[in-house]
């Protein structure tokens, strides 16, 4: 029997920042743990721009063989539904607005914040659940991967937690 593929998409705003920095991300870490997952990216309100300088240079950095240079923004379709095994967010209210059209149950239990997925977050407090939009906050050092979590929503303990059992 063939081995059921692993997909996960990342969503944000306009897919050139932090969605593509999370889906960069999570292929190197996946690759450096040996895991095979597919992941990719979207946003929900899509403009013809290119992936951000700055998000470049962070995960280029980081990792320095990833080609996020080369990422091509997208918006998120019905089909990312059925194509995804988890539907990521990075915000309490990308989430919302994915939840809202939805009516099969099935797809309602895919969709997650990345902190509320990871489990690394108090869930009460919704606006913990999200990852700050860099452009808002005017800071672009690597540091604001640190400040914002979202190395730690791709770490091991997430793959271990959360991804690995879902998935």
């Amino acid at each position: 029997m063939a081995k059921k593929e692993k997909n996960i998409v990342f969503v944000c705003t306009g897919n050139t920042c932090r969605s593509p920095m999370a889906e960069y991300m999570a292929k190197n870490i996946a690759k450096e743990k040996g895991r095979t997952i597919n992941f990719s990216s979207r946003g929900l309100a899509v403009i013809n721009s290119p992936v951000s300088k700055e998000a470049c240079e962070v995960v280029s950095e980081l990792y320095p063989s990833s080609n996020i240079h080369q990422h091509k923004p997208q918006s998120f379709g019905f089909f990312d539904y059925f194509r995804n095994n988890l539907v990521l967010t990075m915000t309490n209210s990308h989430k919302q607005k994915l939840l809202k059209g939805i009516k099969r149950p099935f797809f309602r239990g895919k969709v997650f914040t990345l902190r509320e997925y990871t489990d690394l977050t108090d869930v009460e407090d919704v606006t913990s659940l999200d990852i700050a939009d860099p452009f808002n906050a005017g800071e672009w050092p690597k540091s604001y991967l640190v400040e914002n979590g979202l190395e730690d929503y791709l770490s091991d303990k997430a793959y271990e937690v959360r991804l690995g059992n879902h998935i």
